[in-house]
């Protein structure tokens, strides 16, 4: 018998994605040096600059714990060539965590506060993953990491983005078509208006692919 917990931070949310286009116009590819292997990702991400600020700015709040929260959005489906994205627009920092240099831990005041925020100034968005940092560390997802993603963030489009605020890392883990999550592999993600004026992102394992849309 399976005596693992099954906890969840958030109810499953089953809704059918958004039908759009993928927002592609003024979107600058940003590629991890694992982009271009054999895994596929299950979801395309497109990252508002604003967002972006926000968790670099957190992530650097704090070089010896770790600091995290959560990703909030919308998980679409591109009606012309059926492909699959999320669009992160929003970022919500834990308030309410038990912290330290190896882990985080999202307690019950961190889901309220959670619900009370989308519920009051994002209505119509999702929870599309989460955040956290690894000062020190590097870019991969530990066990307990692994663990947390699979059970408090179930569905196969929801992400986990992990940054290292010390060498200036950062990169996205997403579940392969097949619903597997590498837990060593990270995948980058276009940033949305980085071809308008200046790009924001600083994240140094990162490239610029040269692929954008004007």
């Amino acid at each position: 018998m399976d005596t693992k917990p099954h906890i969840r931070l958030f109810p499953p949310d089953n809704s059918l994605p958004l039908l759009a286009p993928a927002p592609m116009d003024h979107a600058l590819r940003w590629d991890s040096p694992f982009n271009n292997g054999e895994r596929q990702p299950d979801v395309t991400i497109f990252l508002s600059q604003q967002a972006y600020a926000r968790i670099h700015v957190h992530a650097a709040s704090d070089l010896d714990n770790e600091v995290g929260g959560i990703l909030v959005g919308q998980w679409c489906l591109d009606n012309g060539t059926g492909s699959r994205y999320l669009v992160i627009e929003k970022v919500l920092p834990a308030l309410y965590t038990r912290q330290s240099s190896v882990h985080l831990t999202f307690t019950q005041d961190s889901i309220v506060h959670y619900h009370e925020i989308i519920e009051q100034r994002y209505v119509g968005k999702q929870i599309v993953g989460w955040y956290h940092s690894h000062p020190h560390m590097g870019v991969f997802l530990s066990d307990y990491d692994t663990w947390l993603h699979d059970h408090f963030f179930p569905e196969p489009w929801q992400v986990a983005l992990v940054v290292e605020p010390v060498s200036c890392l950062g990169g996205f883990f997403i579940r392969q078509d097949n619903g597997v999550l590498d837990p060593l592999h990270y995948f980058g993600f276009y940033e949305m208006n980085g071809c308008l004026g200046h790009s924001t992102v600083h994240w140094q394992n990162l490239s610029h692919s040269g692929e954008e849309s004007e």
